[in-house]
């Protein structure tokens, strides 16, 4: 959004301009003069106005030796001052403002202005955020730290190499040019808190904006077009943002149009990741023969992701050994492997939590693990985690719990409670800062895992049993969110009835009846063929038809040894 004071200024300097300002340009048969009444974009003409004005004052240059000292094309140059030129981009106007000694700010307002006239944009406001100075870190998903009695909310910032990267990109944004960078690294290694430390370096005017309600994914799609210039796109834990099923490659694309829009420059785009195969190596996998799921990702972060380490180094640990803050000291005195933003996180304390847990409390946060490695969102319906918690204890554990039918509420109770200032292994889900407590129904609490536990879930249990009680909570509690992941981890695990049910309970008819043909019941895969192709669109249910018919070949040939039955999936299910 304009600033309305540049703007007050355009239009008296255009006023003034009917008399002192008149450009001129030569038409066949004489030289048409024409005055700023009948500029079609005042702002443009008075950014070139400006432009010419300060060549003028400066002796000895001319627009050849303008283009040599901004190291911008010839061609560039002379589009900027042509009266018939398109707008010029805010790094050109950079550019020229600094080597002519002109006001860089004005002259940028300027040109977003006749970008959206020239354009034939018109905002209704600046885009949705708010400005940065209004924003709290923890808000924006900053780890809590330990507290040790130190007046401020977060212990004093260590920079490290990535810092410097990040300094530069806020450079280029504060100058006009919109950027993005990723920062991947492990959980609680310190990116989040990187980005927040560089954006208060961001003059003031600029805003934030963090898409999470009502998720994240669709928050992102649904304002991403609105956002206008001047604006940090906040993306922490961007996997929730570009792997999403149904809304990542649009949000992909969005992004790059976005960075590529001179009208809305500039814009700054931070994004945190894990790395790994289940979230920044998901992009990057290709898989030749099949479909690119991540192609506009993988366009959109090429040459813009910045690793941050695990730990510090060293003479960092060292320094901190010194420091004036009672929490950098007490890191650098007892963190393992220079790991300080962890430990200032509370995660040894997490992982001491887990591994030390009774039968209950250590129940729920397997199944809790489990739930989020196989792919349930981050809120966890307390009904599922009870149900499925019951499969993590072994008869004896289940006898010995001292109260059968509180026992998990009693765990729950013990799970939520904080640690060094941050929230506990397994936490009650808070309602939004201003949503109503009163909503007329009252919705199920959920619980979230602590993001260190997450990850170490992923890390140690991806060979861990899934006992079938699991499952058949999956069945019962989750809705489309879920449901589609669990069946695609059940059917990895060769649990065909399980990935069927949750296919179906979404109406993913066709991968119901694909998988009972891979595993040679085609006869009792040709009902759900048939299912598929009355359910879906035209595309759809002709390839449902054409796999109907390749099984009905099979069943002639003699291949199909199943016998009849109704549409159903009748296999039981080992556990694993």
């Amino acid at each position: 959004m304009a600033n309305p004071k540049v703007l007050e200024s355009v239009f008296v300097r255009v006023r003034r301009g009917e008399d002192e300002h008149r450009r001129t340009h030569r038409v066949p048969g004489g030289e048409q003069v024409h005055d700023m009444r009948t500029e079609p974009n005042p702002a443009l003409a008075e950014l070139r106005a400006r432009l010419e004005a300060g060549l003028t004052k400066r002796s000895g240059l001319n627009k050849t030796t303008l283009a040599r000292n901004t190291q911008l094309g010839r061609t560039t140059v002379q589009g900027a001052f042509q009266a018939d030129g398109p707008v010029p981009t805010a790094r050109t106007v950079t550019a020229l403002a600094a080597a002519l000694k002109l006001p860089v700010a004005e002259l940028l307002e300027l040109q977003r202005t006749a970008a959206e006239a020239d354009s034939g944009v018109v905002r209704g406001g600046p885009g949705p955020g708010r400005p940065i100075e209004e924003w709290e870190p923890h808000a924006l998903e900053v780890h809590r730290a330990i507290q040790l009695g130190d007046p401020t909310p977060m212990p004093q910032y260590v920079k490290r190499d990535h810092d410097k990267h990040l300094r530069m990109l806020v450079g280029e944004a504060a100058a006009g040019s919109s950027g993005l960078t990723m920062l991947v690294g492990t959980s609680s290694t310190g990116k989040t808190r990187a980005c927040w430390e560089a954006i208060q370096r961001l003059p003031k005017g600029w805003r934030l904006w963090h898409p999470i309600d009502p998720e994240r994914p669709q928050a992102a799609i649904g304002d991403l077009p609105t956002v206008g210039p001047r604006t940090v796109v906040w993306l922490n834990d961007a996997h929730h943002y570009l792997l999403d099923a149904d809304h990542g490659e649009a949000i992909a694309s969005g992004l790059r149009t976005l960075l590529n829009d001179p009208s809305r420059a500039p814009v700054l785009v931070l994004g945190t990741m894990w790395p790994g195969p289940d979230h920044y190596g998901r992009i990057t996998a290709t898989h030749p023969g099949t479909a690119d799921r991540y192609h506009q990702a993988r366009v959109l972060l090429a040459g813009r992701v910045m690793a941050v380490p695990g730990s510090f180094n060293e003479d960092q640990v060292e320094a901190m050994r010194t420091s004036s803050d009672r929490r950098l000291v007490e890191a650098a005195q007892h963190a393992a492997d220079g790991m300080i933003t962890q430990y200032l996180a509370a995660a040894p304390d997490l992982l001491s939590h887990y591994q030390t847990a009774e039968p209950g409390p250590r129940a729920l946060l397997e199944a809790a693990m489990d739930a989020r490695r196989l792919g349930c969102p981050l809120s966890l319906p307390r009904s599922f985690l009870k149900n499925a918690s019951e499969g993590y204890l072994t008869p004896t554990e289940w006898e010995l719990l001292p109260d059968p039918d509180n026992w998990v509420d009693q765990a729950l109770a013990t799970l939520k409670q904080p640690l060094k200032g941050t929230p506990g292994p397994l936490h009650a889900k808070r309602r939004e800062r201003g949503a109503s407590d009163h909503q007329g129904t009252q919705a199920e609490q959920a619980y979230v895992l602590a993001d260190f536990l997450d990850q170490h879930g992923h890390k140690t249990r991806r060979a861990s049993r899934v006992p079938g009680l699991f499952w058949q909570a999956a069945l019962d509690h989750w809705e489309v969110a879920a449901s589609r992941s669990l069946a695609g981890s059940a059917d990895a695990r060769g649990l065909i009835k399980f990935a069927c049910e949750l296919w179906a309970k979404v109406g993913d008819y066709l991968s119901v009846a694909d998988r009972l043909a891979d595993a040679d019941r085609l006869n009792e895969a040709l009902p759900w063929y048939k299912r598929a192709a009355e359910d879906a669109d035209r595309g759809m249910g002709a390839l449902a038809l054409r796999s109907a018919a390749n099984c009905l070949t099979a069943r002639q040939s003699g291949s199909a040894q199943a016998t009849m039955r109704r549409p159903g999936v009748s296999l039981a299910a080992s556990s694993t």
